[in-house]
């Protein structure tokens, strides 16, 4: 374990934390104020633990960085010095580990000529080294960088930068809007091109999608895309019409195949939150008047079970003109944000209160907390009662043991508490005042057992962090603040203090459920250690075993698309989806213009993107077919008959290529319209943002790799800014991996395929598609994409139905089979040969190169570093 203080001192335990000593004597000229551009610190500003082999990056400030294994050798790298306040040589301006290979780091520095000229002339630029950042393993990929990040695999970088012809000498001078800015995204570490991005002004990859907004020089237009072939317009539509004066939007946390965007308009108090499935950017209203503020959307996804979300929620039409702040309540989604209910306390009296929940780090750095080793237990803070009181008023710790559904108090007041990966252990204490007193339970707080930490000074807690990797994950960390206003870490063991060992009884099956219905349509169950049980489970399995696939029911569905309205109807627990545009053009109830005979017509709804409900009542949700004579049903009830638009697909464009060919990527202007249902997406960091418009000038054309999109929809005009996750000050080498800064997060892939739904959905008007490059000419026969994204030759077709016969023709076809197969196995015979032949050839050449790369990246002191 390793702390780092605020003064820049790295502190290491290997006893879990039972002791921590002091590092810095072994780190080379840590105090050398030569190698530290800062007026008040020397040593440490922030650790990068890479996950596995226990390298650990121990980044300085601006000049110099250290490495470790581990061993507690500290190796010392410098990029420049300063002297008095003048620096000679380079500037580091981001140090990122790579997330997938800890021995690979990447770094962006200010050059020299920065200093050197006054700022005058500087350019930032982008290195990567595959070496463990050591002494001449560094190659330069960028030498005019805006913004630089790791991509969607361990080769793939993501760098903003701009044409040669259209640089400034400083690269401070250019304008955030500028129009000759472009994203490139590259593989083999920044050695070759996959496709570049015109007039991008910022990017984010974060959920296994990448996201990144155009711009004009006075507003931008976000995209979204999955794949690298072609990326999304993002529209962000209400129930009747596109919202275009977008100010701030969020990308939200989700390992689901759905999309959340916290979106705010220009000037207003609350957000509305968007969901969309990740292969498309059509983005309808999943919750309206959503809690944002400067510290981001109050939005938060459990991460015991798929599909639940929670998120706080204004009321205005109470608040009347009241402080909103005072009328806050916290819903919750079973079904991927299709439906929000209150959330319920755990008893049988109808009459009882609702809770409300704090669920982001924004009370005391305390979110709620649930993780994948313990389904269906979440702990919160929170209240009961009509709205969320402020963190100031009494307050108590909750527990879900149903994974949302219902909530019951189990520990009175405001405190900070952790729990160990199964929650056999639950330990809290007491926040926003001194203490020297810990709470521990054994049966998810049935009980309390309270305990002193004897003679030492009583502490203000900060933060309860638990060891998971250590055995059972009985060991905490508790770190806070002393009354001089210094730091504290302080170990909790209960290796000690185990009641007893699980036995076979002492589990018990989980099926999670809302009342009688399934989750996403199907009986999953989960083993979990009995609540009454206090035993500790070091062996327990959770692997979650799919029963069967449960009967459709209104969970299992969504309103399909912005035509229809979520409305609640009086007795009822569900909603129903109502057409609100009976009469109008866009009507979806009404055929398609070339409508022949019949065509499927959706009744309002569409299935949740990842349920696997079968049967039951999906004919009532599910598109139904219709004659193309039939009437629309004016309908207010669930089942609104709209026609079927068609899938947007992303359009494949056969294109000639040149000697040197350039990779393109199509950006698509979604129309308004429900979104497919495909893909998945995977977690990482909030990605927010806003409107900081500026203009710049008309971008001249990269000279290569350049992508030219077609005309889009004017859109809102948000820049990007990315949101950190929630980190600490403790490092966990054999997990730890780098978390994104408050500036930058981890960045994107790129996808836009065509998907099929039930009811498709119209095709995006403007596209960005993405052509890979190629060395040599090639001519591809024409073909046409069909609505459900089959390629097929159009002359295919020719002579279907002809039923004239040459009695020749089967014989000769025969024939013609078998001298083309004993062809076709000579020529495979051939084949292998040659590659036999190469491979023997190229054999002999890797063994040298990879000794010459030994050779070349060796070190003096080669028993500390393997390469």
């Amino acid at each position: 374990i390793y702390l780092l203080t605020h003064s820049g001192t790295v502190y290491r335990s290997t006893d879990r934390g039972q002791t921590f000593l002091n590092k810095m004597n072994l780190f080379p000229q840590w105090n050398n104020e030569s190698i530290s551009y800062s007026s008040d610190h020397v040593g440490v500003k922030k650790i990068h633990g890479a996950s596995g082999e226990h390298i650990v990056y121990f980044e300085g400030y601006g000049l110099a960085y250290w490495t470790t294994r581990g061993d507690d050798i500290y190796k010392l790298y410098t990029v420049g010095s300063v002297s008095n306040g003048v620096v000679t040589g380079d500037y580091i301006t981001k140090f990122s580990a790579n997330p997938y290979e800890p021995s690979t780091v990447l770094r962006v520095l200010y050059d020299s000529v920065c200093f050197q000229t006054s700022f005058a002339e500087c350019f930032q630029k982008t290195q990567v080294s595959l070496y463990e950042g050591a002494d001449n393993s560094w190659t330069e990929v960028n030498d005019y960088t805006f913004k630089a990040s790791w991509g969607a695999r361990a080769d793939h970088l993501y760098i903003i930068t701009m044409p040669e012809s259209e640089q400034q000498p400083n690269i401070g001078d250019v304008p955030t809007l500028d129009t000759s800015k472009f994203l490139l995204v590259t593989e083999d570490y920044g050695d070759t091109e996959i496709v570049s991005v015109p007039k991008v002004s910022d990017f984010a990859y974060t959920s296994g999608a990448l996201y990144f907004v155009k711009t004009d020089g006075t507003n931008v237009t976000p995209y979204v895309t999955s794949e690298l072939d072609a990326a999304y317009e993002m529209i962000f539509a209400g129930a009747s019409n596109n919202m275009t004066n977008v100010g701030r939007f969020e990308i939200l946390h989700s390992d689901s195949p759905v999309s959340f965007v916290g979106v705010q308009a220009t000037g207003q108090t609350s957000g509305n939150l968007f969901q969309s499935t990740t292969d498309d950017a059509r983005y309808w209203v999943s919750l309206e008047n959503l809690r944002m503020n400067s510290d981001g959307s109050d939005f938060y996804h459990t991460k015991d079970l798929p599909g639940i979300y929670m998120a706080n929620q204004y009321d205005p039409e109470n608040a009347n003109s009241d402080n909103l702040e005072d009328y806050i309540q916290t819903k919750i989604s079973f079904d991927q944000g299709g439906q929000w209910f209150p959330l319920q306390q755990n008893t049988d009296d109808a009459d009882a209160e609702n809770v409300n929940l704090f669920l982001t780090s924004e009370y005391h750095l305390q979110p709620a907390r649930s993780t994948e080793q313990a389904a269906g237990i979440v702990y919160a803070l929170g209240n009961e009662g009509d709205y969320r009181k402020a963190p100031t008023d009494d307050l108590a710790l909750y527990l879900s043991r149903s994974g949302g559904r219902k909530w019951e108090r189990v520990l009175d007041g405001r405190n900070y508490f952790s729990y160990n990966d199964h929650a056999a252990l639950v330990v809290a204490t007491e926040s926003g005042e001194y203490t020297s007193t810990l709470k521990y339970s054994w049966d998810q707080a049935l009980s309390w057992i309270e305990c002193s930490w004897g003679d030492m000074e009583p502490f203000n807690v900060q933060a309860i962090f638990p060891l998971a990797n250590y055995p059972n994950g009985l060991q905490f960390i508790v770190y806070g603040i002393l009354s001089d206003s210094s730091g504290v870490a302080m170990s909790v063991d209960f290796m000690g203090g185990i009641p007893r060992v699980c036995e076979a009884d002492d589990y018990e099956s989980f099926e999670p459920s809302v009342g009688n219905v399934c989750l996403l349509g199907e009986s999953v169950s989960y083993i979990r250690r009995k609540r009454e049980s206090a035993c500790v489970a070091p062996e327990i399995d959770q692997t979650q075993s799919k029963q069967y696939s449960c009967e459709c029911t209104r969970l299992d569905f969504q309103c399909d698309g912005n035509c229809f309205e979520e409305q609640h109807v009086e007795g009822e627990l569900n909603t129903i989806c109502v057409n609100i545009c009976v009469g109008q053009e866009n009507d979806p109830t009404l055929p398609p213009e070339d409508c022949e005979g019949s065509y499927l017509q959706t009744q309002g709804y569409r299935k949740v993107p990842g349920d696997n409900c079968t049967a039951g009542r999906e004919a009532e949700f599910m598109p139904k077919l219709v004659s193309c004579t039939s009437e629309p049903s004016p309908s207010s009830t669930p089942s609104t008959e709209p026609t079927p638009t068609s899938t947007a697909t992303s359009s494949l464009e056969a294109k000639s290529s040149s000697t040197t060919p350039s990779p393109t990527l199509s950006t698509k202007a979604s129309e308004t319209s429900t979104p497919s249902e495909t893909s998945t997406r995977t977690s990482t960091p909030t990605t927010s943002f806003s409107n900081t418009p500026s203009t710049s000038p008309e971008p001249s054309e990269s000279s290569s790799n350049s992508l030219v999109p077609k005309p889009s929809s004017t859109t809102p005009s948000p820049t990007l800014s990315t949101k950190a996750s929630e980190t600490s000050t403790v490092s966990e080498t054999s997990t730890a991996s780098e978390t994104s800064t408050a500036t930058e997060t981890p960045e994107p892939s790129t996808t836009s395929t065509a998907s099929e739904t039930s009811s498709p959905a119209p095709s995006p008007s403007s596209q960005e598609t993405l052509t890979p490059t190629s060395d040599v000419e090639t001519s591809e026969p024409e073909t046409t994409l069909l609505s459900s994204g089959a390629a097929v030759n159009e002359s295919s077709y020719e002579g279907e139905g002809d039923e004239e016969t040459n009695p020749f023709v089967i014989p000769l076809a025969i024939g013609g089979s078998v001298v083309a197969g004993f062809l076709g196995v000579c020529a495979i015979l051939c084949v292998g040969g040659i590659i036999v032949f190469i491979k023997k050839k190229n054999t002999g050449r890797s063994k040298g190169a990879r000794m010459y790369d030994e050779d070349v990246f060796s070190l003096e002191d080669n028993d500390e570093w393997e390469l």
